[in-house]
């Protein structure tokens, strides 16, 4: 008699590197036909939805094998615009950000921001120790970001286009100092404050 577990072994889990920084993950992929290595993804993970790239496909995985989350669908064309539009506005967000520190007298900068596909909510990098005053400012720079990028008035489109339920729903990257927060229902209430250079915010990766 086949055990329950047995019974729910996906077709494939394919290993991806997801998001600004290339982390990389195992994901569960099901009902996506014809999936190849070098594919763009729309994958979940603890982050919310981000956009992958398939660097391998295993059909016969082990069901001991831990998985970040499921492969949501094969990116389509608006997905990889919206990709394309983070990425392009994200320079001037950052400069906004590190303007911003500057004129409030903080002596960290932000090295980079990641934001997953669907724009729900923004992990920054830092240079420089986070301290509480740099966790209190995250709201703000939230706000600093998205005012001079506006990501989140094209990034609801890949919320909406894969379902209601889809979207940012994880707890961060689980550093000490907390990652959860962040904008849900397109207003900033958060950031991702303890997130300094030498941690960094990651997806989980096996």
């Amino acid at each position: 008699m086949s055990s329950p577990t047995a019974q729910l072994v996906p077709a494939c889990h394919v290993l991806a590197q997801v998001g600004t920084t290339g982390v990389w993950g195992r994901f569960v992929a099901t009902e996506i036909e014809g999936l190849q290595v070098g594919d763009a993804i729309v994958c979940q993970t603890g982050r919310g939805l981000e956009l992958g790239r398939v660097r391998m496909i295993d059909s016969e995985p082990g069901l001991a094998e831990e998985t970040v989350g499921p492969v949501v669908r094969r990116a389509t064309d608006s997905d990889l615009l919206t990709w394309q539009r983070i990425t392009a506005a994200a320079p001037a967000g950052i400069e906004a950000c590190n303007r911003w520190l500057e004129e409030q007298g903080f002596a960290q900068w932000v090295l980079d921001v990641d934001v997953p596909l669907d724009g729900m909510r923004l992990y920054f990098h830092f240079l420089g120790d986070v301290d509480d005053a740099l966790d209190d400012a995250t709201p703000t720079l939230v706000e600093q970001f998205d005012q001079a990028t506006g990501i989140r008035r094209f990034t609801q489109a890949v919320i909406t286009g894969c379902g209601p339920n889809c979207g940012s729903d994880g707890s961060g990257c689980g550093t000490s100092g907390g990652c959860s927060s962040g904008a849900e229902g397109g207003k900033s209430s958060g950031g991702c404050g303890s997130c300094a250079l030498r941690g960094g915010c990651g997806t989980k990766s096996h």
